[in-house]
């Protein structure tokens, strides 16, 4: 634990050189969504609790396609020979990373939650603190798979910028899928988004768009093969020898 302690300081640490894409991904994409819908609606206390709650997952995205550049960048040989003059190993710099940007997204998540939460006409606790846990460590690894597979720090913040703007277009943090064609909703259903957000919003006195077990069942399944993808990918990392 202290060692992966040390790669938690190191990541925050070295925050400052990714401060402005950062406030980008966690602040200014999903909210600039949120404000325009917000300027066009009726400011129904229902309808403020769905768009908060979308927030709490929108901001996941942004800080997970971090996550995932962080990764793509740290598996580098380059990053690897700096790395390997520090008293951690490769994978304790990865959980550094993922658990450095989770603990940024906390407080934010658990405002809007906590926010959303005082409107809510009930509330299960328990469940939303499951919910908001499971969707943190799910589309973080998942985000970490991506960045193993990827693999390029230049590459990646296009293509995870891609990703992103899919992973909240195809969902349904700002609008609702139950009135949807069958083929779209077919489509909201395969994107994990959807089921982080089937995870919280029915423990905030909100209709589940569907079964919230089978969202629990997906994320799960999601976590499970995007971690061992990453466990995998830890054992082929390599660093390149130079002849100066």
């Amino acid at each position: 634990m202290r060692k992966i302690g040390i790669g938690i300081c190191f990541e925050l640490k070295g925050l400052r050189l990714y401060r402005t894409q950062l406030l980008i991904s966690l602040f200014l994409i999903p909210f600039s969504y949120a404000f325009i819908l917000l300027l066009s609606m009726h400011p129904a206390q229902g309808q403020l609790s769905y768009i908060f709650s979308g927030l709490t997952v929108a901001s996941l995205i942004g800080a997970g396609s971090l996550v995932g550049v962080r990764v793509a960048n740290l598996v580098q040989p380059e990053v690897l020979e700096l790395y390997a003059a520090l008293p951690i190993s490769t994978g304790q710099a990865v959980l550094g990373v993922v658990i450095a940007y989770a603990l940024l997204s906390i407080p934010q998540s658990a405002a809007l939650l906590g926010l959303v939460s005082w409107w809510a006409p009930r509330i299960s606790v328990a469940m939303l603190v499951v919910g908001a846990v499971i969707s943190i460590l799910v589309l973080f690894s998942f985000w970490t798979a991506l960045g193993f597979i990827i693999r390029n720090p230049f590459k990646a913040q296009g293509v995870f910028s891609l990703i992103s703007w899919a992973l909240l277009l195809f969902s349904p943090i700002y609008y609702e899928m139950n009135n949807l064609p069958f083929l779209y909703r077919a489509v909201l259903l395969a994107n994990p988004v959807t089921h982080a957000l089937n995870t919280i919003r029915p423990f905030l006195g909100m209709d589940a768009s569907f079964n919230w077990a089978v969202s629990f069942l997906y994320l799960g399944m999601l976590g499970c093969l995007s971690v061992g993808y990453s466990v995998v990918a830890l054992r082929n990392v390599r660093m390149l020898e130079k002849l100066f």
